[in-house]
């Protein structure tokens, strides 16, 4: 090995959880507890509904092992996971492990052939996730190119280029012999955050979910003047159903920025 060639370790991505939850006794511990399916989600996403009975709902009727819910791409541009077929059997294939001609592949309408973008929104049953320990098995490892921050010799902080080595929790839908997938509006449910600015950063996940309460609250009739900020609390509403419960027979005069808790 040459020199200047150094090996650094870190969690070995989300992959890792499925081991972990085994490895930890805490998967025997919820099983025993009578919890028979997780929900899971590791993208930071505002708009995420955590544990959609609806969702949950699809996920026993198929009688699925892993569920997932996906996302129309927006552009054959956006980085994300497609979902798909892969040797006969569902799987979501990582953007950077797609050759282009694939992510910018259209059909004969003009378009995206492979539309079905990963929300890294999952339901696992519990009793998958133990027949995979239990039998013992490996997730396959995803190498990136990336920028690290690292502290050098001289005790200083650097940033050096990486071959970056992970797991993913989605490897594990091939493993299974039932899977189910469903289709959700980006609008409602996903306004990830990935970058410091631009496309997918704070900004456009505070819009989205701006606009979503905004939405929530015109539709159980209250006015709303334009440019105004708010935000409702899940303490307070998980859906538009639930506003218009809540405001039933009540008078709500918004006038300026508002959070409802």
């Amino acid at each position: 090995m040459k020199d200047n060639v150094h090996f650094y370790t870190s969690p070995n991505g989300h992959g890792g959880s499925l081991k972990a939850l085994w490895d930890s006794g805490l998967l025997l511990k919820m099983i025993d507890a009578g919890y028979e399916e997780l929900f899971y989600c590791q993208v930071d996403n505002p708009l995420v509904m955590i544990a959609d009975p609806s969702f949950l709902g699809y996920h026993r009727q198929a009688l699925s092992q892993v569920s997932t819910k996906v996302v129309r791409r927006r552009s054959v541009a956006e980085k994300v996971g497609v979902y798909l077929k892969l040797n006969g059997k569902d799987a979501i294939a990582e953007y950077s492990d797609l050759d282009e001609k694939y992510m910018s592949a259209l059909d004969e309408k003009g378009d995206i052939l492979y539309w079905a973008g990963n929300t890294a929104i999952h339901i696992f049953s519990l009793s998958f996730i133990r027949e995979l320990n239990r039998d013992g098995f490996a997730l396959p490892y995803h190498c990136a190119k990336k920028s690290a921050y690292i502290i050098s010799s001289d005790w200083e902080p650097a940033s050096i280029d990486v071959w970056k080595f992970e797991t993913f929790a989605f490897d594990a839908i091939p493993l299974a012999r039932t899977t189910c997938c469903v289709e959700i509006k980006r609008e409602d449910e996903f306004a990830p955050v990935k970058n410091k600015e631009g496309d997918d950063s704070p900004d456009t996940a505070r819009a989205a979910l701006n606009a979503l309460h905004r939405d929530w609250l015109m539709r159980a009739g209250i006015a709303i003047p334009d440019g105004t900020r708010l935000e409702i609390s899940p303490l307070f509403a998980l859906n538009p159903t639930d506003v218009a419960v809540k405001l039933k027979g009540k008078k709500l005069s918004i006038n300026g920025d508002v959070y409802l808790e």
